[in-house]
Protein backbone atom coordinates (compact mmCIF):
# COMPACT_ATOMS: atom_id res chain seq x y z
CA UNK A 1 0.00 0.00 0.00
CA UNK A 2 2.51 2.66 0.85
CA UNK A 3 4.55 1.75 -2.50
CA UNK A 4 1.44 2.72 -4.30
CA UNK A 5 1.02 5.83 -2.06
CA UNK A 6 4.49 7.05 -3.07
CA UNK A 7 3.68 6.00 -6.44
CA UNK A 8 0.46 8.16 -6.91
CA UNK A 9 2.60 10.83 -4.98
CA UNK A 10 5.39 11.42 -7.26
CA UNK A 11 2.86 10.95 -10.84
CA UNK A 12 1.06 14.23 -8.82
CA UNK A 13 4.15 15.99 -8.24
CA UNK A 14 5.58 15.14 -12.26
CA UNK A 15 2.17 16.69 -13.37
CA UNK A 16 2.21 19.60 -10.77
CA UNK A 17 5.50 20.66 -12.14
CA UNK A 18 4.78 20.13 -15.66
CA UNK A 19 1.50 22.57 -15.55
CA UNK A 20 4.01 24.94 -14.08
CA UNK A 21 5.98 25.29 -16.64
CA UNK A 22 3.62 25.86 -19.37
CA UNK A 23 2.57 28.65 -16.96
CA UNK A 24 6.19 30.10 -17.60
CA UNK A 25 6.32 29.27 -21.45
CA UNK A 26 3.00 31.23 -22.28
CA UNK A 27 3.58 34.12 -20.37
CA UNK A 28 6.86 34.97 -22.29
CA UNK A 29 4.68 35.61 -25.23
CA UNK A 30 2.83 39.39 -25.51
CA UNK A 31 -0.31 39.67 -23.25
CA UNK A 32 -3.31 39.69 -25.70
CA UNK A 33 -5.32 41.49 -23.65
CA UNK A 34 -2.95 44.68 -23.85
CA UNK A 35 -4.28 47.33 -25.58
CA UNK A 36 -3.57 48.26 -29.35
CA UNK A 37 -1.83 51.53 -29.53
CA UNK A 38 -1.51 54.37 -32.16
CA UNK A 39 0.37 57.28 -32.56
CA UNK A 40 0.05 59.74 -35.25
CA UNK A 41 3.28 60.80 -36.76
CA UNK A 42 1.58 63.41 -39.06
CA UNK A 43 2.17 67.24 -37.64
CA UNK A 44 -0.76 69.52 -37.03
CA UNK A 45 0.48 72.09 -39.27
CA UNK A 46 0.45 71.03 -43.06
CA UNK A 47 1.61 72.55 -46.15
CA UNK A 48 -1.30 72.85 -49.22
CA UNK A 49 -0.84 70.11 -51.66
CA UNK A 50 0.68 66.64 -51.18
CA UNK A 51 1.31 65.42 -47.99
CA UNK A 52 1.96 62.09 -45.80
CA UNK A 53 -0.47 60.72 -43.53
CA UNK A 54 1.65 58.34 -41.07
CA UNK A 55 0.70 56.25 -38.12
CA UNK A 56 2.96 54.11 -35.77
CA UNK A 57 0.99 50.52 -34.54
CA UNK A 58 2.42 48.79 -31.68
CA UNK A 59 0.56 46.02 -28.95
CA UNK A 60 2.63 45.17 -25.77
CA UNK A 61 5.28 47.57 -26.61
CA UNK A 62 6.26 45.59 -29.87
CA UNK A 63 5.53 47.09 -33.28
CA UNK A 64 2.91 45.70 -35.01
CA UNK A 65 4.26 45.03 -38.83
CA UNK A 66 0.92 42.66 -40.07
CA UNK A 67 -1.81 45.02 -39.20
CA UNK A 68 -5.04 43.41 -40.48
CA UNK A 69 -5.95 47.19 -41.91
CA UNK A 70 -4.37 50.81 -41.71
CA UNK A 71 -6.92 53.40 -43.38
CA UNK A 72 -6.59 56.98 -43.01
CA UNK A 73 -10.18 58.64 -42.94
CA UNK A 74 -9.67 62.56 -43.87
CA UNK A 75 -12.24 65.34 -44.01
CA UNK A 76 -12.91 69.09 -44.39
CA UNK A 77 -14.07 70.86 -41.51
CA UNK A 78 -18.07 71.06 -41.35
CA UNK A 79 -18.25 68.24 -44.18
CA UNK A 80 -17.65 64.40 -42.36
CA UNK A 81 -20.18 63.44 -44.58
CA UNK A 82 -18.04 64.23 -47.84
CA UNK A 83 -14.96 62.18 -46.13
CA UNK A 84 -12.11 60.61 -48.09
CA UNK A 85 -10.46 57.00 -46.69
CA UNK A 86 -7.41 56.48 -47.75
CA UNK A 87 -5.74 52.84 -47.89
CA UNK A 88 -2.45 52.67 -45.57
CA UNK A 89 0.68 50.84 -46.56
CA UNK A 90 2.85 49.12 -43.64
CA UNK A 91 6.29 51.19 -44.58
CA UNK A 92 8.51 49.63 -41.62
CA UNK A 93 8.79 48.91 -38.07
CA UNK A 94 4.95 49.16 -37.11
CA UNK A 95 4.71 52.51 -39.59
CA UNK A 96 1.77 52.94 -41.88
CA UNK A 97 1.73 55.74 -44.33
CA UNK A 98 -0.93 56.84 -47.00
CA UNK A 99 -0.31 59.92 -49.54
CA UNK A 100 -3.40 62.76 -49.55
CA UNK A 101 -3.78 65.90 -51.34
CA UNK A 102 -4.92 68.84 -49.50
CA UNK A 103 -6.27 71.27 -52.21
CA UNK A 104 -7.88 74.15 -49.91
CA UNK A 105 -6.35 75.82 -46.91
CA UNK A 106 -8.50 74.67 -44.37
CA UNK A 107 -8.91 72.77 -41.03
CA UNK A 108 -9.40 69.45 -41.70
CA UNK A 109 -9.55 66.23 -39.30
CA UNK A 110 -7.90 62.68 -39.93
CA UNK A 111 -8.54 59.36 -38.10
CA UNK A 112 -6.48 56.70 -38.29
CA UNK A 113 -8.86 53.62 -38.25
CA UNK A 114 -6.36 50.71 -37.42
CA UNK A 115 -7.23 46.89 -36.77
CA UNK A 116 -4.82 44.33 -35.29
CA UNK A 117 -4.61 41.81 -32.72
CA UNK A 118 -8.44 41.65 -32.98
CA UNK A 119 -8.77 45.20 -31.61
CA UNK A 120 -9.88 48.59 -33.57
CA UNK A 121 -8.79 51.71 -32.33
CA UNK A 122 -9.61 55.50 -34.07
CA UNK A 123 -7.44 58.17 -32.94
CA UNK A 124 -8.42 61.31 -34.33
CA UNK A 125 -6.03 64.58 -34.87
CA UNK A 126 -7.09 67.85 -36.39
CA UNK A 127 -4.60 69.16 -39.33
CA UNK A 128 -4.10 72.74 -40.72
CA UNK A 129 -3.65 72.77 -43.87
CA UNK A 130 -1.68 75.88 -45.56
CA UNK A 131 -2.34 79.19 -43.80
CA UNK A 132 -5.61 77.90 -41.67
CA UNK A 133 -4.99 78.04 -38.00
CA UNK A 134 -6.58 75.54 -35.56
CA UNK A 135 -8.39 76.91 -32.63
CA UNK A 136 -7.62 75.63 -29.03
CA UNK A 137 -10.02 72.88 -28.98
CA UNK A 138 -8.89 71.58 -32.16
CA UNK A 139 -4.96 71.92 -31.29
CA UNK A 140 -5.72 70.17 -27.54
CA UNK A 141 -8.26 67.58 -29.50
CA UNK A 142 -7.46 64.33 -27.92
CA UNK A 143 -7.37 60.97 -29.92
CA UNK A 144 -10.98 59.77 -29.15
CA UNK A 145 -9.24 56.17 -29.31
CA UNK A 146 -12.30 53.50 -29.51
CA UNK A 147 -11.63 50.25 -28.63
CA UNK A 148 -13.49 47.11 -30.21
CA UNK A 149 -11.95 44.69 -29.12
CA UNK A 150 -13.10 41.09 -30.47
CA UNK A 151 -11.30 38.55 -28.33
CA UNK A 152 -12.57 35.20 -29.82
Amino acid sequence: MSKQLISLMAIILIILSACGNEETEESSEPDSLAPLEVEILTEQNVSKGDVTLSAHVTHDGNNVNEADEVEFEVWQEGSKEESDMIEGSFTEEGVYEANYTFEEDAVYHMIAHVTAVDQHTMPQQALAVGEAELDEDQSNEESHDEDHSDHN
